[in-house]
């Protein structure tokens, strides 16, 4: 399903439909800015400038600059508001005793529901406090020592004046210099002008105590800090000594220069010998692969043999001797006889030799595995030697090492000793009062133009979100264009909210056929007579998802539309557990349907409309207790039956989906089924539910009705009713 776009106008239907809202939210946020705003006392806003350096000149050096350092001035900020600053702008003003009643006059003048609040809450303490004496024999309210623990947390008045002061105090640089302003506003604008200049004389005494105290306590910490690296410097130095007497250090230095030309050596010697033993031991195991005499003879071992070569030779000339004599003499001959012994004689040498050669290769692939372990062993010697001496070189680099980083801090705390000297006396941050502080003749707050269009503006926008969020949070039926988009389902029509008096919603389109509502419910009989190309449905079942939707106002009202199209229309009640129709039309319900699918009486219950020509009416009958079974009987299938060759339309005024099964088992007796909504109270997820049962069953939905559109929010709905109505005056 493609989402629609929304467009303004959608945002605009919003904004008009709850405009109150908006309203309210905008009035109510005016009158508080406003109430606040102008019941504030008046306060004064003083402020000081001054010009904060950092000296990074070096007093050794005739050469003095400035650097650009954001931290630094953060720092200074820091520093100005800082608690023993505070502190000193309340001791030097003596603002916790003369002007106490100023800053204090507030806790005389608590509303009385907070004083009641406060005794309330004292009192609850006390009742707490005597329950657990009761319980636990502990007596919280005579414990000295929790008392004087209370009595030590409790502020001072001096220190409340000092968190307020930083909580007030306003610290602000000025752009593109080195400005600092520093504000206060207050009550009195002559306080306020005394208390920013204080601020600034008392910042500037810090920094010049911070400075003194930092450079005393370097100058001491360096002097202890140089006698102790003295002491540890000449302790590092006995130490080297000793260990290089103890361990020879000179010889260490000899050796180990001497072993790594050894491991050197060491490791060519076993590569080479590990390289020969692999060839070795690839011959020998091709020697043991190859099990005849012809095949080792293929090896180069053995075919580049001397001796195994002169054999070869003498073999192939007694072969050739063999040869020739077999085609003079037998095989039995004299000389053919000693031939043939001489062949023997030369294989079997042969053989012996190819068996020297084997072992000598076997011999040799052993002495070569023993060599590689020789010098393997000789390897891990050297190493596990080389290693030996490394650590004792490497203690020896670690003493020494420790000698030489002693020397260097002594020589340099030495020197920084005497720097301390001349730099004490040099001030670290240079302060300025550039522009002191005076008593402001206008006040600063309330500001209450600012305020006001501030409050309107909050007031506007926050109501117009607040406005998007209640309809976001609105989870109910609201327009056709909501139900097409969501589920997919036709709109028939829909009907806007009756409000004539004297007459009643259910029988508007017999009381007034050309009212707005009639030509409502006009429309939603021609869309279901044209729902189908070859014949309109029949059987039409009129449900919704709850109570109170609608649905026996549609079918009342539906059935009249149709039979005034000169159609015999017959509206069956069908809910028997709370039956409404006949209330609506006026009749009696002594008997209907339910009597007559009992079996109580042998001819249901057909009233015909006075007021309208076609239209008939079946009331439910009193309520049954098995009215499920009564609809799913066979006897009201005989009925429907009946009714269809009857009349021209039956429908069907069923209870409510998510209530009982009623439905479902009607939905399978009729032609088609609609659903009946009501604009601003059907839900969303109970709608999803009840269409989900009905799909489930495979039910003949046509579509649905949406009663109760707002005509003020319907847009076009209601320009046609402006215009229909206009007419009708005419």
């Amino acid at each position: 399903m493609e989402t629609q776009e929304i467009h303004l106008r959608d945002y605009y239907r919003i904004l008009k439909k709850r405009k109150f809202t908006i309203f309210t939210f905008l009035v109510v946020t005016v009158t508080i800015v406003t109430i606040v705003t102008f019941t504030m006392s008046p306060r004064y806003r003083a402020s000081t400038k001054m010009l904060i350096e950092k000296n990074e000149s070096n007093p050794l050096e005739n050469v003095t600059y400035t650097r650009w350092d954001p931290e630094f001035l953060e720092t200074q900020y820091q520093i100005i508001k800082s608690y023993n600053v505070a502190r000193n702008v309340v001791r030097t003003l003596s603002l916790d005793t003369k002007y106490k009643q100023h800053f204090f006059e507030l806790d005389s003048e608590k509303p009385p529901f907070i004083q009641e609040m406060g005794q309330s809450i004292s009192d609850l303490f006390s009742l707490v406090s005597a329950w657990i004496t009761t319980r636990t024999g502990m007596d919280l309210s005579e414990d000295p020592g929790d008392r004087k623990a209370i009595e030590t947390a409790a502020p001072s008045d001096g220190e409340l004046l000092a968190e307020y002061l930083i909580e007030n105090v306003e610290i602000t640089p000025v752009r593109n210099s080195r400005i600092v302003e520093v504000a206060f506003s207050e009550k009195s604008p002559v306080l306020a002008a005394m208390i920013a200049n204080t601020f600034a004389k008392a910042y500037m005494d810090e920094v010049l105590e911070m400075n003194m105290s930092v450079s005393n306590r370097m100058i001491k910490w360096t002097k202890k800090k140089t006698d102790e690296e003295r002491i540890r410097l000449e302790q590092a130095e006995r130490k080297l000594q000793k260990y290089m007497r103890d361990n020879d250090i000179i010889t260490v230095e000899n050796k180990i220069a001497i072993i790594p030309e050894k491991l050197q050596q060491f490791s060519t010697k076993l590569s080479e010998a590990t390289e020969r033993r692999k060839d070795l031991e690839e011959i020998v195991n091709k020697i043991n692969r190859f099990k005849n005499s012809s095949e080792l003879e293929t090896l180069s071992e053995f075919s580049t043999n001397d001796s195994l070569r002169d054999l070869r030779d003498k073999i192939l000339k007694t072969d050739q001797t063999i040869e020739e004599m077999s085609k003079k003499y037998g095989r039995k001959h004299p000389r053919m006889i000693k031939a043939l012994g001489e062949r023997n004689i030369l294989l079997a040498k042969r053989e012996q030799e190819i068996r020297r050669i084997i072992k000598s290769k076997r011999n040799e692939y052993e002495l070569a595995v023993s060599r590689v372990k020789n010098l393997q062993k000789l390897l891990s010697d050297t190493k596990k030697e080389a290693l030996f001496l490394n650590e004792k070189f490497i203690q020896h680099t670690i003493l020494k090492r420790e000698v030489d980083s002693s020397k260097v801090i002594y020589q340099t705390l030495l020197q920084e000793t005497k720097k301390q000297g001349l730099a004490n006396q040099s001030q670290s941050i240079n302060v300025w009062v550039v522009e002191a502080a005076k008593p402001p003749q206008d006040p600063d707050s309330p500001r209450k133009k600012r305020n006001l269009l501030l409050g309107l503006i909050l007031g506007l926008f926050g109501g117009i979100g607040l406005a998007f969020f209640i309809e976001y949070l609105d989870n109910t039926v609201k327009s056709a264009d909501d139900m097409e988009e969501k589920f997919g389902l036709t709109v028939l029509g829909t009907v806007s909210q009756y409000r004539e008096k004297g007459k009643t919603v259910e029988r508007a389109v017999q009381q007034d056929s050309l009212s707005l509502i009639a030509e409502s419910y006009k429309a939603i009989r021609t869309a279901i007579l044209l729902s189908a190309a070859e014949k309109p449905p029949r059987k039409l079942l009129v449900t919704s998802m709850s109570p109170k939707e609608g649905k026996t106002t549609t079918s009342s009202n539906l059935a009249a539309t149709i039979a005034m199209n000169h159609r015999k229309v017959v509206l069956v009640d069908c809910d028997m557990r709370k039956a409404r129709a006949h209330k609506v039309l006026e009749v009696d319900n002594a008997e209907g349907l339910s009597t007559y699918l009992a079996g109580a009486s042998e001819k249901v219950t057909v009233i015909a409309d006075p007021g309208t020509v076609g239209y008939s009416f079946i009331p439910a009958g009193p309520a049954p207790p098995n009215p499920a079974e009564l609809l799913s009987s066979g006897r009201f299938s005989k009925l429907m039956k009946a009714l269809e060759q009857r009349y021209d339309f039956i429908i069907l005024d069923s209870p409510p989906v998510m209530n009982v099964t009623d439905s479902l088992l009607l939905s399978k007796l009729v032609d088609k089924v609609i659903i009946v909504c009501r604009s601003g109270e059907t839900n969303y997820d109970i709608l999803s539910k009840g269409l989900k049962l009905l799909n489930n069953i495979k039910a003949p939905i046509l579509g649905c009705v949406i009663n109760g559109i707002d005509k003020k929010d319907a847009g076009y709905y209601y320009s046609y009713e402006s215009y229909y109505t206009a007419d009708k005056r005419n």
